[in-house]
């Protein structure tokens, strides 16, 4: 047998002991919990309607207020609307106080109408059209630059054909009110209400009437006065061409009847361009000495061209024509017909030139 160790000494080894014995039963775990949630299903479909009440009204008025003051004096403002077999106050006369363009009511017989009503046709001094003799021009002392000013976004591009607002065609009258357009001349800043197309022109020029007129309607209110501006622009028949306003009006006018009733695509700023430019093509111009209408035009006081003949107006006649097809001024003219009144005396006026 191995020597056992000296007193003091100890030897590493291992020594495979037994386990010891079980430990004591763990306590008994808590009973378990139910525990039941109760939540609303979704609603049900509508019931049936209840049926409707019985409504009144009770009206409950009180004594009289006490008189109010006197309203103060209205200005006095002239709205003039021009339209062949009506009035230019824009109601339609009777038709005994009609006017046309040729026969016993014709503009020889205007003064004569409706009991002497339409006199100053046939009395007034500052009449027109007129004829513009080239020799006889003023110069004008201070010539102001023309043109239009639209407000941008403000309107669309259509001209409206109907008769439940102003902006409508009715037979050769364009309203384009809604255009918004400013026309400052003279001081006098006007709106564009309208214009209208004559076949042939009603002013000329040393005797020679352009193929169709188109007359552009201003107006204004100065100090409870109404005033008016009208714009004529000259459209001669050439090879050249038609623009594109143009090619658009004369395809629906033969459309329109005496109710409107349609809309004509026609975008004004285009046409306003082309207007208060003019065609440069014409007899004696070239692109050096071309002056555009709207520093190249004439001026002078006249009147308007169709019952009541009120006078008083501020006519412009843009100088350079516009060229149109023969084909759009024939559509335009079979429907309107021969719608010029013959120019009338000067009687001491004087048409004044830009340039």
């Amino acid at each position: 047998a191995p020597a056992p160790p000296a007193p003091g000494n100890f030897v590493e080894g291992k020594i495979d002991a037994p386990p010891g014995p079980a430990g004591p039963a763990g306590p008994d775990g808590r009973d378990g919990v139910t525990r039941i949630e109760v939540i609303p299903g979704p609603p049900g479909p509508p019931g049936p309607p209840g049926r409707d009440g019985k409504s009144s009204v009770q009206v409950v008025q009180g004594p009289p207020g006490p008189r109010g003051p006197a309203g103060s004096d209205g200005g006095v403002v002239t709205k003039y609307y021009h339209q062949a077999g009506a009035g230019e106050g824009g109601v339609a006369m009777p038709r005994e106080c009609g006017f046309s363009y040729h026969g016993e009511r014709g503009p020889e017989h205007w003064g004569a109408l409706c009991e002497g009503k339409y006199g100053t046709c046939a009395a007034g001094k500052a009449q027109s059209p007129v004829d513009i003799v080239s020799e006889d021009l003023a110069n004008m002392a201070k010539p102001e630059t023309l043109g239009w000013n639209i407000p941008v976004g403000q309107y669309e591009k259509y001209i409206a054909a109907t008769s439940s607002v102003t902006e409508g065609l009715v037979r050769h009258t364009f309203e384009v009110a809604h255009v918004h357009a400013a026309f400052k001349y003279s001081g006098v800043e006007y709106q564009l209400k309208r214009f209208q197309l004559h076949t042939p022109s009603e002013h000329s020029v040393d005797g020679k009437k352009a193929d169709m007129e188109a007359q552009f309607v201003h107006e204004a209110v100065v100090g409870g006065v109404s005033k008016v501006l009208i714009v004529a622009a000259l459209f001669e028949v050439s090879e050249h061409g038609s623009p594109t306003f143009m090619r658009e009006l004369a395809s629906a006018v033969p459309m329109l009847g005496a109710t409107p009733r349609s809309i004509v695509p026609v975008d004004f700023a285009e046409l306003s361009q082309l207007v208060m430019i003019g065609s440069l093509a014409h007899e004696g111009a070239n692109p050096d000495s071309f002056v555009p209408n709207f520093k190249n035009y004439l001026a002078y006081s006249g009147s308007f061209t169709a019952p009541p003949c009120t006078e008083g107006v501020q006519w412009i006649v843009l100088r350079n024509p516009i060229h149109v097809y023969k084909g759009d001024v024939e559509a335009i003219a079979k429907v309107e017909g021969a719608n010029a009144r013959p120019t009338q005396p000067l009687d001491g006026r004087k048409v004044e030139a830009s340039v």
